[in-house]
């Protein structure tokens, strides 16, 4: 078999990552025993869009998408699927695209749409936790990236702020009692394992949960769904037992390995400050030149065959 390992955004909170789908990933995982090797080491020189989860298995790569994980982990005989009927897998499928279309714009507003959350938790634990330099700009790319997928999936510019909020969280309640209607009082969607379904779900629930945004309707409403926070608490104590004694009440990854990859264990350390320095540099500075922000003049003399000194505005 091969090697499995995935790079992860780190986790806070409780949650092993904040990541929605680094988290969908290592859920599911859990629920199929899967033998990957989770990174945390937030080294970006690797990932400098930081784009997670990161997956390789031998020659497959598989980059910031966590249902094309979960389907090759499927093809690998790791499905959690298997035991459902055809019209149980069928439903798996609708379900999870129920969830994406609803629920998917509703987090993206909350993180990054809503000016409270951005100032106050977002923007100021991702500049936290990306080292220099890039967590003076990556912040801002992906706020830029979200707010673009808002856009193109709720009404574009033509849309109003309070309509898009209004809209954003209507659609994302409708899904929330559809979900709780859905699951009833059964331990699981589909029975007493869990399915696919289940991953997707619990990571959705686990970060509106868990995730102390200042401002966050969705959290009281799914309080509201008894049976909804009984489930994802449900899953967080079977798969991700807390760690007795450590700060923040961080979760414990028990099904899977995982490496913490400690910067003073990297023999190449230096390289690679230097090399995430140069970058991040080369990178601020094209983009001054084309944005406009920096101009360089330079003169020809003619009679000379020589430039003369030129000047930085």
């Amino acid at each position: 078999m091969a090697v499995m390992k995935m790079d992860c955004l780190k986790g806070d909170w409780g949650l092993p990552s904040v990541d929605l789908k680094c988290l969908h990933v290592m859920t599911y995982a859990h629920f199929v025993d899967a033998p990957i090797t989770f990174s945390k080491d937030g080294r970006l020189w690797r990932n400098l869009t930081a784009s997670y989860p990161v997956f390789q298995a031998d020659k497959t790569v598989i980059k910031n998408s966590g249902r094309k994980v979960i389907d090759y982990l499927k093809e690998k005989d790791f499905n959690a699927d298997s035991v459902l009927s055809d019209q149980e897998r069928a439903d798996v499928l609708a379900y999870s695209a129920l969830v994406e279309e609803k629920l998917l714009p509703a987090m993206l507003y909350l993180w990054w749409a809503d000016a409270k959350n951005h100032v106050e938790l977002s923007r100021p634990w991702y500049a936290k936790t990306f080292h220099f330099p890039f967590n003076y700009f990556l912040p801002g790319m992906i706020c830029q990236a979200a707010e673009e997928r808002l856009g193109a999936t709720r009404g574009g510019d033509n849309v109003l702020p309070q309509e898009l909020q209004n809209r954003v969280f209507r659609d994302a309640k409708e899904c929330l009692d559809f979900l709780s209607e859905k699951l009833s009082d059964r331990p699981f969607f589909f029975g007493e394992s869990p399915s696919s379904l289940d991953a997707l779900v619990f990571s959705y629930l686990a970060l509106l949960l868990r995730v102390p945004l200042p401002s966050n309707e969705l959290k009281d409403h799914v309080k509201q769904k008894e049976n909804l926070w009984v489930y994802c608490s449900r899953i967080l104590q079977r798969y991700y037992p807390p760690i007795p004694g450590e700060e923040g009440g961080q979760s414990k990854d028990p099904g899977a390995n995982e490496s913490t990859g400690s910067p003073d264990e990297d023999p190449h350390k230096i390289r690679n400050i230097i090399l995430s320095v140069a970058f991040a540099v080369t990178a601020m500075v094209g983009y001054s030149i084309l944005s406009g922000l920096v101009e360089i003049d330079v003169t020809y003399d003619g009679d000379e065959g020589e430039f003369e000194d030129g000047s930085l505005d």
